[in-house]
């Protein structure tokens, strides 16, 4: 029975860091906010975002297309054909200029304190608005005829205020109403919101039941002694599966992006895991610490001997009579 309770003690540690501090993640902004927003500051996310919002905003502004169509307006006008040739060859170094200016641009824009704030303030009414959602305190979000449904009103309220602070005042007639669209079916919500409250429950009492089972498993253990050496040495080895685990989950996130952002991923992705790591980290050196004690004071030779060492050491310190 010891035995049993052991293991399962043992099991339940790295299950229950898990399980913390993805509660954490998942219930409280703050913590939420806390663990993400470095991820801005990154300089390997920093440029990946900067490439995307350059390649987007190019996308959109044709460089070489309006430098051709302001050369051939020119040429209409009666230019050189000589002439025109020669700045028709200029538009390739004034495309590459252009989107080194916006390049540059982007980049202060992304590295900039405004641009970190509005992304933390991002996170926190995200985070928020999906809390609500997954423990079932948002009224926006509704189940009707199976399908998951979003009132609109909020957004029509607000719409309505804008417009009549802009100067149209005839939308203020707009009455109250409530129509609504389908998102998504019911089923799905049901299930994150399930887990969610799975999860705010297994956080609550694993970590507890845990220690319990520890605790029954040393005080049930003929040999006490060495059942707290095993809890230390177990504690230690659930640690180094969750490690490992994390360095998997690393690899797997690494290879499933495109080459261009794996920077960017791995830098993520410790970003996120800091906490977790830290946390194992600290029981490790725990589970290290109950497991030396729990040898030292044992009758093994090695045991004998480191403390027959540290009595002649604390001996030859004290001072002389």
């Amino acid at each position: 029975a010891a035995a049993i309770l052991l293991v399962l003690g043992c099991v339940g540690v790295p299950a229950s860091v898990l399980a913390i501090w993805t509660h954490n993640q998942v219930t409280q902004t703050d913590r939420f906010v806390a663990t993400v927003s470095p991820v801005i500051e990154d300089p390997a996310v920093q440029s990946a975002l900067t490439n995307r919002i350059t390649t987007e905003v190019l996308t959109y502004v044709d460089v070489q297309q309006l430098a051709n169509d302001a050369i051939d307006a020119l040429a209409a006008q009666g230019v050189r054909p000589e002439l025109v040739d020669r700045l028709h060859d200029l538009t390739g170094p004034l495309v590459s200029g252009v989107t080194n200016l916006v390049h540059g641009k982007v980049q202060q824009l992304v590295a900039s304190p405004q641009f970190i704030a509005a992304w933390n303030r991002a996170l926190q009414v995200a985070h928020d608005q999906a809390n609500a959602v997954l423990s079932g305190e948002s009224s926006s979000i509704a189940i009707k005829n199976g399908m998951v449904v979003l009132d609109l009103n909020p957004f029509i309220e607000a719409a309505k205020q804008q417009l009549v602070a802009s100067g149209f005042t005839a939308a203020a007639k707009i009455p109250d109403v409530h129509p609504t669209i389908d998102l998504a079916p019911a089923s799905g919500l049901i299930r994150a919101q399930t887990a969610y409250q799975m999860l705010d429950t297994v956080a609550a009492w694993l970590p507890w039941l845990t220690l319990l089972l520890l605790a029954a498993g040393v005080y049930l253990a003929r040999r006490r002694r060495r059942a707290l050496l095993g809890v230390g040495l177990g504690v230690v080895a659930g640690m180094l599966v969750l490690a490992v685990a994390l360095l998997v989950g690393r690899a797997m996130l690494v290879n499933a992006v495109p080459e261009q952002g794996v920077a960017a991923a791995a830098a993520t992705y410790d970003i996120l895991v800091r906490f977790l790591r830290i946390a194992l980290r600290t029981l490790a050196v725990l589970g290290l610490v109950i497991a030396l004690g729990a040898y030292l004071v044992g009758p093994a030779a090695g045991a004998v001997q480191i403390r027959a060492a540290l009595d002649r050491g604390i001996r030859a310190l004290r001072p002389a009579r």
